[in-house]
């Protein structure tokens, strides 16, 4: 019999919890009469790659969450999704949660390798990789088409990983493999099909129009204030309208995402940069109504705490300073 996998949540604080204290709970739950044996497990700095050899059924039931996220890659028939009407098409390949709870099943005489990456160290590495900070959530297709090229590279490549030369360096590196760990992390947000991966893989415009850039140098002239849109479409004698669609056009954002995330840039430098200054005033000096915002909003961009990336540059850790970005690339004063 299978048992529940050893990766939890952090908390639950729903109803159901003893005297409303937290409780951890199982994210993926494993059941059935099948006999697997893991034939390899590698855990490289909170990323968990398993691969296991199943002889029997097998049931994996995902419960949605947002804390991990998991791939499963089968080399031989496929997952089977459980479905109100019945079972549907084999899925070789599978990322999960799906957002609503989800049972796949697997039998007979097969391999599957499991990956587990905490949704958090997705959005801090796509904050790197873009460059800006990141507002929306990543969101992966849940049963992608398995036979697309990227998804091959990537299943070919786990199964090889335990005898790559790569992973010798994981012995020499000890307590620090975050080399090692980004790479894998970037060949899923690269290879694995996500609502980011056209961002990530677009050939980005160099040239603005010329109320495109008399707008932006305005909004980095004043990253402080708030300016409405009729304000700067009116530097340039165009519409409001104009503006707006050359601006999302060229930047890939609204005029009011754009100059947020700015802000969300400036006080990520001066929460790494200078450490004198108190967070609040940090969040006040920007335009951000509370701390409580502020904190929320720096952590979904950068996926850490202001304090966390203040303790991170204190002890070393590498926290580069972001500016926004067209779709990744900063645009530089000449661009502007």
């Amino acid at each position: 019999m299978f048992r529940n996998i050893g990766i939890f949540s952090e908390q639950d604080n729903g109803p159901n919890s003893p005297g409303g204290n937290p409780q951890k709970r199982s994210l993926l739950t494993f059941s059935g009469d099948g006999v697997s044996v893991i034939v390899y497990r590698l855990d490289i700095d909170d990323v968990l790659i398993e691969c296991h050899h199943l002889k029997g059924r097998l049931e994996i039931t995902a419960h949605p969450q947002s804390e991990r996220k998991f791939f499963l890659f089968c080399y031989t028939d496929g997952f089977l999704r459980q479905r109100p009407y019945g079972a549907g098409e084999p899925h070789s390949i599978v990322a999960l949660p799906a957002g609503q709870p989800e049972t796949l099943q697997l039998s007979g005489d097969c391999e599957y390798i499991s990956v587990s990456i905490p949704t958090a160290l997705f959005q801090k590495r796509l904050s790197v990789l873009l460059d800006r900070p990141v507002e929306r959530s990543l969101e992966f297709v849940s049963f992608p088409d398995g036979d697309l090229e990227n998804l091959d590279i990537l299943r070919d490549q786990l199964q090889v990983l335990p005898a790559a030369p790569i992973l010798r360096t994981k012995t020499f590196l000890a307590s620090r493999n975050e080399s090692l760990r980004n790479l894998i992390v970037d060949c899923f947000l690269q290879l694995f099909p996500n609502n980011y991966l056209a961002v990530l893989s677009d050939d980005l415009p160099t040239i603005a129009p010329r109320h495109v850039k008399r707008a932006l140098n305005h909004i980095h002239g004043n990253p402080h204030r708030h300016i409405a849109p009729q304000v700067l479409a009116d530097l340039s004698s165009v519409s409001k309208r104009t503006l707006q669609y050359a601006f999302q056009s060229v930047t890939g954002q609204t005029i009011t995402d754009y100059q947020r995330l700015l802000r969300l840039s400036r006080a990520h430098e001066m929460v790494v940069s200078n450490v004198e200054i108190p967070l609040k005033a940090v969040a006040e000096t920007w335009g951000f109504g509370s701390y409580a915002a502020f904190g929320q909003s720096f952590k979904k961009a950068f996926g850490l705490s202001p304090a966390e990336a203040r303790r991170a540059r204190d002890h070393g850790g590498k926290v580069p300073p972001r500016q926004p970005s067209v779709s990744g690339t900063i645009l530089s004063e000449n661009e502007r």
